[in-house]
C-alpha cells in the first residue's frame, strides 16, 4: 500500500477519534454530577479541579467542544470527499456523503455519547486536562462565537434564565432516585423529603389546640401517669405544676 494512502487513513482515524472525543465530552459535561465533582476536587483527585471548572462554566466549554467537533468533522468530510472523487469521479461525492454520514453518526456521535452517558464523572476526570488545553488553543475562535452569540441574544431580546439550578420537586425526585438505587433507606428518604416539604405546611396543619393538649400534673402518681401515656400514645407529654398553664 502507498505511504500516502496509509498517512491519509491514519489522519482520518485521528480525526474520527477526535470527533468521538468531542461528542463524548459534550455528553459527559452536560450530565456530570457537579456536586460529586466538587467533592472530588476537595479530595484532590487528579483532573477534578479542571473538570469542576469546565462543568461550572459549561456554556464556555460547550463553545470549545462544538468548534472542535465541527472543525474535525469538516476536515474528515473534505479528505474523504477528495479520496472518493479521485477514485470514482462525480459519483464519489454521493458515495462520500453516504459513507461520511454513517461513519460520523455512529462512531463520531451515537457510540461516544452512549459511552459518555454511562459514566460521566469518571470520564470527566480523564477528559478535563486535554479539554482545558484545547480551550486555550481554540480560545480566539470561541471568543468570537461567544461575542456574536451575546449580540444575537440582545438583538432577539432573549431573557436570561435565572431559575435555580435545582428546584424543590427536582430535589425530591433526586432523593427518590437514590433511595431506589439503595443509597438511602426508606426512613431516611422520608425524613429528607419531610424536611424539604416542611415549609409547605401552615400552622393550622400541625398545631394542637390548647384545650386538646394532654398534660400531666407533677403530683400525679406513677399509675395515673402510665395510664395517660398508654391511652394517648404520646412519647412526650408536658408536665405542669398547680395549673395547666404553668408548664415546668
Amino acid at each position: 500500500m502507498d505511504l500516502s494512502v496509509i498517512l491519509l487513513i491514519l489522519v482520518l482515524l485521528i480525526l474520527l477519534f477526535a470527533s468521538a472525543f468531542f461528542s463524548a465530552s459534550e455528553t459527559v459535561f452536560s450530565t456530570v454530577n457537579i456536586i460529586r465533582l466538587k467533592k472530588d476536587k476537595e479530595k484532590g483527585k487528579k483532573g477534578a479541579k479542571e473538570a469542576f471548572e469546565i462543568a461550572n462554566h459549561f456554556d464556555k466549554s460547550l463553545s470549545t467542544i462544538l468548534v472542535g467537533n465541527n472543525l474535525v468533522n469538516i476536515m474528515f468530510t473534505a479528505i474523504t470527499t477528495t479520496i472518493f472523487t479521485n477514485a470514482y469521479g462525480v459519483n464519489g461525492v454521493i458515495i462520500s456523503t453516504i459513507v461520511v454520514t454513517l461513519v460520523i453518526l455512529f462512531f463520531g456521535e451515537f457510540l461516544p455519547k452512549k459511552i459518555g452517558r454511562k459514566n460521566p464523572n469518571k470520564l470527566a476526570l480523564k477528559f478535563s486536562k486535554f479539554l482545558k488545553v484545547l480551550s486555550i488553543i481554540l480560545y480566539p475562535i470561541t471568543k468570537i462565537i461567544l461575542f456574536f452569540s451575546k449580540g444575537m441574544t440582545k438583538v432577539y431580546d432573549i431573557p436570561s434564565d435565572n431559575n435555580p439550578s435545582v428546584t424543590e420537586d427536582e430535589l425530591i425526585s433526586i432523593v427518590e432516585t437514590i433511595e431506589e438505587e439503595g443509597v438511602l433507606e426508606e426512613a431516611e428518604s422520608d425524613l429528607i423529603k419531610s424536611a424539604i416539604e416542611f415549609d409547605d405546611h401552615t400552622i393550622n396543619n400541625i398545631y394542637t389546640k390548647k384545650e386538646d393538649i394532654v398534660t400531666i400534673n407533677v403530683n400525679e402518681n406513677n399509675n395515673s401517669i402510665i395510664k395517660i401515656m398508654v391511652n394517648n400514645h404520646y412519647s412526650r407529654v408536658p408536665i405542669y405544676k398547680d395549673n395547666p398553664d404553668n408548664i415546668i
